[in-house]
């Protein structure tokens, strides 16, 4: 059962998080007919999100909108999610345009999957200079202001985790990745770490801790190892919201979740402590 000890929690708030969270993942799979129309894309397979999948991937742009959609979701649904420490009134407005924008570092330096390579640390200098120069175009303030574009300071905590705002923001993020691929399952399409070219000490220790090699299953545990010290406020409609969705796809919990207790003195040579 989903434990239901923060006021702010229900089954019914969850529920509908995830029922929304699957409306809008399925947009990814309507494509734009004036394209088709036009001689620009070759038609596609509407009768199979698989093979629709399989042909396309994910772009960084959907999971930017997807994860702005949860910050929609979870700002109206579970109060005190949000500290709201960024400017006031305009927090909401703040968070959410954060969370449009915040792989768009990757359009230099690409997705380097947060797998335990150590390249995924090592990038965050490159993105918020990206990050900045897209927050400019937003901003009043010319490039040769004192001022930074006040959208800048909501990414910098969102990267640091340094608020509550920033650990909420990173939060869903991740849980995002992992949403998509438990949608993903609900229509047969199933990622499994063994088909990866190469393997880290990370993947291979959640792998041990689940006993599955699906990114479902694995990348679940990642979060949950992740978060491993973020306040209840976050973790509670967090996990609920992901234990629902994977119950709701696979008739029942991740056998593992209650068996597994995050620590942060795994030994894995480069991994973040």
């Amino acid at each position: 059962m989903i434990s239901l000890r923060w006021w702010f929690v229900s089954e019914e708030k969850v529920k509908k998080v995830w029922s929304g969270y699957k409306l809008y993942a399925q947009t990814a799979f309507v494509p734009r007919s004036g394209y088709e129309l036009t001689g620009m894309t070759v038609e596609q397979d509407r009768t199979s999100v698989a093979k629709m999948f399989a042909n396309r991937g994910e772009s960084v742009l959907e999971h930017q909108a997807k994860t702005t959609w949860l910050v929609i979701a979870f700002r109206e649904n579970f109060g005190g999610y949000f500290f709201d420490r960024w400017c006031g009134e305009s927090s909401a407005f703040y968070s959410m345009s954060c969370m449009l924008m915040h792989d768009v570092g990757e359009v230099v330096v690409g997705d380097i999957a947060d797998d335990g390579n150590p390249e995924h640390e090592n990038k965050e200098a490159a993105e918020l200079e990206v990050y900045w120069r897209l927050a400019e175009t937003c901003s009043f303030y010319d490039a040769s202001a004192v001022y930074w574009p006040a959208l800048v300071g909501p990414f910098k905590e969102f990267q640091k985790k340094q608020s509550q705002d920033g650990r909420a923001l990173y939060a869903l993020d991740k849980l995002e990745a992992v949403l998509m691929q438990i949608f993903l399952e609900g229509y047969g399409v199933t990622g499994h770490i063994s088909e990866k070219p190469y393997e880290t000490d990370l993947d291979n220790y959640f792998v041990q801790v689940t006993g599955s090699d699906k990114t479902a299953d694995t990348w679940a545990a990642h979060l949950k190892w992740l978060l491993r010290d973020f306040e209840d406020k976050i973790t509670e409609p967090v996990f609920s919201v992901m234990r629902f969705a994977i119950k709701d796809v696979r008739g029942k919990d991740y056998e593992w979740w209650d068996s597994y207790i995050p620590t942060d003195d795994i030994s894995l040579g480069s991994l973040e402590k």
